[in-house]
């Protein structure tokens, strides 16, 4: 029981300082106007923010 309740605070944890990570990143790029902008082979057709995903990792 107690291995659970730390795998589930351990989840939770990270899940929250990615949330938070993933948030700064995202306003420091939109302070920044740093955008992907796409090309041929891009999926998107607009220009998005780039490097969000970054705080994820």
């Amino acid at each position: 029981m107690t291995a659970i309740l730390l795998l589930a605070a351990a989840l939770g944890l990270s899940w929250l300082v990615s949330w938070r990570l993933t948030g700064r990143v995202l306003s420091w790029l939109r302070q920044r106007a740093i955008l992907d902008h796409p090309n041929d082979r891009s999926s998107h057709a607009i220009p998005t923010r780039a490097a969000a995903a970054g705080a994820s990792c």
